[in-house]
């Protein structure tokens, strides 16, 4: 694929896979309505219930800004992509083995500045999680991207020593492991060529989003609206018209946590942020990985980072069930990639991939489905017959992702909306868009971008409401300056003849040539 789709991506499917971490779905969250109809007008209005929307009006909450919010979910709570992801926040420390890529790309600072700024989301995770005491499977554990050709990890090794030469205090959170015995007895890898081992989290997102999102309810003042989509937002006076089924709510600012679906309702994103299917299985372990648990999460590699797969195994249960090998991936057997796909269905090829990858990523484990783990066999005869093993999933799922045309997710005011070329869309005033902002675009990657994202804009919002300047990024050091959703980024402005000039009321864009 060349170019991004273009097409509407529309409104997220009513009918949906069912997604192992909604069984089962919170008993106060699910088709709740915080009230039998719908307010006609509230100060904000929040599209989206998953981790970017939760953890924005948790950051709102603190600001002294969420008075007066309606959350809209045009399904049940949580379930979107958060709902229905691998389990893993897990900063990518060297990019899987593309940092140098991405220094090509995008620059030696701004490479950087995401890679702190991912590890930035995981403290954000963890220390909210351990101050909350969250029931959500939470563990700090040791992550493993594990290599099974030379090539990559090779690859890998280069990327980690260019970032050792340019920011050696995130290079020293790596460990490249080539040692045989550690690769077969720790990381319980024996065919894996190597490994780089670093520190990452897994837990149930849903589970950490239902619990922010009771509170936030019962708690903090949230008007909660589950099956209620939002089909457009228009301009009404100096507020916004969020038309739903049940009805249209005004609003002084509206915030779009929509990712994937966002182009439907700003089709200025069309083209920019598009829909990805991914998919996830649970999958009953081998005996052996069940006696004995994997001790690390893992990320596994076998030809790029474009086909690896994703892996947590969930703590076992007190009664003896529990341990499901969440594994994701494949994404290969997908026509396109999954590309421009939603969660409507799962593909069936994925499904049998996934299923028989886990005897050959841990090739000595033993008691699958099928094999007589008891019956005497060489090594040798086994791995002739690898194909045959495969383990049992207990829930296969499809989620989607929303994918961001600069490999960026776009985060602050909406730079316009409407649809059609770039002149229709040149906006002449920073102020027609008032009101509106948005987080959204996550690369499949929101667990290690959303929170910080949304402590950003909540403070985008804050300094807004205050008039002290929303564009000041200067508050926040930390967060990527690139990620800022700006009229440059979709081409709605040409930077070289055009500038902001301040004025009363906002800021218009000069033509330097007129």
């Amino acid at each position: 694929m060349t170019e991004p789709p273009t097409a509407d991506p529309g409104l997220p499917r009513p009918a949906s896979t069912h997604s192992f971490w909604h069984a089962p779905p919170s008993a106060f969250l699910h088709a709740h309505r915080t009230t039998a109809s719908l307010p006609s007008s509230v100060s904000t209005v929040i599209i989206g219930s998953g981790i970017a929307g939760t953890m924005l009006f948790h950051n709102l909450h603190k600001l002294g800004l969420s008075d007066s919010t309606l959350m809209l979910e045009a399904r049940n709570t949580c379930w979107g992509a958060t709902g229905r992801n691998g389990g893993h926040c897990k900063p990518m420390l060297y990019q899987s083995g593309e940092f140098v890529d991405m220094c090509s790309v995008f620059g030696v600072d701004e490479a950087l500045e995401r890679i702190r700024f991912e590890a930035l989301n995981l403290q954000l995770v963890k220390d909210y999680i351990e101050r909350e005491n969250v029931n959500c499977e939470w563990v700090e554990t040791s992550s493993a991207d594990v290599f099974y050709e030379a090539a990559p990890f090779e690859l890998a090794k280069l990327n980690i020593e260019a970032l050792q030469r340019l920011a050696p205090e995130l290079a020293a959170r790596l460990r490249v492991v080539e040692n045989r015995r550690e690769l077969r007895e720790s990381l319980r890898t024996p065919t894996a060529v190597g490994a780089v081992v670093f520190t990452a989290g897994k837990l149930s997102p849903y589970k950490l989003v239902s619990h922010i999102l009771e509170k936030a309810v019962k708690d903090q003042g949230l008007n909660l609206q589950t099956t209620t989509p939002a089909c457009s937002v228009s301009r009404a006076g100096d507020k916004w018209a969020v038309e739903t089924p049940r009805g249209i709510v005004t609003a002084d600012r509206v915030i779009f946590a929509t990712n994937a679906h966002t182009a439907h309702l700003l089709p200025v994103f069309r083209g920019w942020i598009y829909p990805v299917r991914a998919q996830m299985s649970a999958l009953i372990p081998p005996k052996s990985l069940k006696d004995r648990p994997l001790t690390h999460s893992y990320g596994l590699v076998k030809h790029d980072r474009k086909t690896a797969c994703y892996l947590i195994q969930r703590p076992l249960d007190e009664d003896g069930g529990g341990g499901e090998l969440m594994l994701g991936g494949c994404r290969e057997f997908e026509e396109n990639q999954g590309i421009g796909m939603q969660d409507g269905a799962i593909n069936l090829n994925v499904a049998y991939g996934l299923r028989t990858s886990i005897p050959g990523y841990f090739a000595d484990e033993t008691g699958y489905e099928g094999e007589d783990a008891g019956e005497e066999h060489s090594r040798e005869l086994r791995k002739s017959f690898i194909e045959k093993f495969q383990c049992k999933a207990r829930m296969e799922w499809s989620g989607t992702m929303g994918f961001s045309k600069d490999k960026r997710p776009f985060v602050g005011r909406v730079p316009a909306v409407g649809e059609g070329d770039a002149e229709k869309l040149r906006i002449n005033r920073m102020d027609d868009t008032k009101g509106l902002w948005m987080l959204a675009g996550f690369e499949g990657h929101g667990m290690a971008f959303t929170s910080g994202s949304a402590l950003a804009l909540a403070t985008m919002i804050e300094a807004d409401v205050k008039g002290t300047g929303s564009h000041d990024l200067s508050l926040y050091e930390w967060f990527p300056r690139t990620f800022e959703a700006t009229p440059e980024r979709l081409g709605l402005v040409d930077v070289e003849n055009w500038e902001e000039v301040p004025q009363e009321d906002g800021w218009e864009l000069i033509d330097k040539e007129g």
